[in-house]
């Protein structure tokens, strides 16, 4: 009797042994599907950047065209400090807004420096009624 039940606790241990996965099987899967994962953010990732990218341009092409329209209506054109204001006040948004795109980087209004109206003008530059002499 002795003899069958070494036989039957080796078979319940050999049984027991094989009905798991290995230590080595398991980090197997964990690395491929580790692996995937990151190919898959990776994706998402840039995906979610380009959308980001193209919202700010679309964000910055409204804002020159709503300077545009601010300049055209008040037929002069800003002082390099009021620019962001004259955008904020054509798109109805707020001076945050406007100075800081959404991931909170600055924004910034650039003149050229040899900006040159004819004669002694400079910024903020005011055309007449009868237009520039």
């Amino acid at each position: 009797m002795k003899a069958f039940s070494r036989f039957q606790s080796r078979q319940r241990w050999a049984s027991a042994r094989t009905a798991g996965f290995t230590a080595l099987e398991l980090i197997g899967v964990l690395s491929i599907v580790v692996l995937l994962v990151s190919l898959v953010a990776e994706s998402v990732i840039r995906r979610v950047k380009d959308s980001a990218r193209r919202a700010e341009v679309a964000n910055l092409r409204a804002m020159a065209g709503s300077l545009k329209t601010g300049v055209a209506r008040a037929r002069s054109l800003p002082a390099l400090t009021n620019a962001l204001a004259l955008i904020g006040e054509e798109l109805a948004l707020g001076p945050a807004l406007v100075s800081l795109n959404p991931q909170g980087q600055g924004r910034v209004v650039l003149y050229d420096p040899n900006l040159d109206f004819g004669g002694e003008t400079s910024t903020p530059y005011t055309q007449s009624v009868r237009g520039a002499r």
